[in-house]
């Protein structure tokens, strides 16, 4: 039975779509859609990879899984095209911290469960087990999506293949993808609202990946240290790159200059064209895991 006192809406934030959308081309687009808790970003690119479509939204007041199944079916049913069967390719990304990297070599999907299982607490009966293959790490990042959250993606889209995939995915992926040269070790962190993830990328190779809860800028400092210390990086050798919500004069970057001498912000994913005025309003280091799911 629902909560007769819950009351849950969304509030778009952003919403740009370019005049050179065409519906009736949408079966030559690609859909990348990101979900969390409490948000969820769209995007829709052509076959030249150009941005047609973009839109961050907030769910408020959502307690519940059903609460978000029903205000995503609202969202989806506000944009007539996003429920199109036709689309060249589908791919959803979620937002979880319910997932763990396995090397390809060890890697069993009959046995994805248990690998899970070892980090995180698993409801098999409220919970759908997924994996990404990364062919470029040799690993398969493992993770957990509830069924309800399956269910409406299957009733959604009922006669197309669609991919889920963990948002950490998208963010190894496009680093990789950016960064692909051989270069010394180099840190690089994501800001997504109170998550900060932060990977170590060497010479082409993922030598760490992780998630931590950061709501002050004190926090962001004390898991980017540990990274550094837990690596044996140097603080003024070793640059971080930042990417996410946040304003590049923030004073959350301000401290960690204080400790780490090479502080860089991201930029748009290099495989992605942005090429109408409305878009100027992102910043180059924001949605930089959207922009990239479409290339896993």
């Amino acid at each position: 039975m629902e909560n007769p006192d819950s009351i849950s809406e969304f509030r778009r934030v952003r919403s740009i779509k370019s005049q050179n959308f065409q519906v009736e081309k949408i079966g030559e687009y690609a859909l990348s859609v990101l979900v969390g808790i409490r948000d969820v970003q769209i995007c829709v690119t052509d076959q030249q990879n150009e941005v047609l479509f973009f839109e961050d939204l907030r769910l408020e007041g959502v307690r519940t899984v059903k609460e978000r199944v029903v205000l995503l079916d609202k969202i989806w049913e506000s944009h007539s095209f996003l429920t199109a069967g036709f689309w060249k390719n589908i791919r959803i990304g979620v937002k979880t911290h319910k997932y763990t990297l396995v090397p390809s070599a060890t890697f069993s999907e009959d046995s994805q469960s248990d690998y899970l299982a070892v980090n995180s607490e698993l409801k098999p009966t409220m919970e759908s087990v997924y994996h990404d293959i990364h062919d470029s790490i040799q690993a398969a990042n493992v993770f957990a999506i509830d069924k309800k959250f399956v269910s409406w993606i299957e009733k959604t889209y009922q006669n197309k293949e669609i991919r889920i995939l963990h948002q950490g995915s998208a963010f190894i992926e496009g680093v990789l993808q950016s960064y692909p040269e051989n270069r010394d070790a180099e840190v690089f962190g994501m800001l997504d609202r109170g998550i900060l993830h932060l990977i170590v990328v060497k010479n082409k190779q993922l030598q760490y990946y992780n998630q931590f809860a950061t709501k002050k800028s004190e926090e962001l400092l004390k898991y980017s240290m540990l990274v550094y210390k837990e690596l044996e990086l140097s603080q003024k050798v070793t640059p971080i790159t930042l990417w996410g919500s946040f304003k590049a004069d923030t004073s959350n970057l301000d401290l960690l200059k204080k400790y780490i001498k090479n502080v860089r912000i991201g930029g748009r994913p290099k495989k992605v064209s942005f090429k109408w005025h409305q878009l100027d309003d992102l910043l180059d280091h924001q949605y930089f895991d959207l922009f990239n799911i479409q290339f896993l």
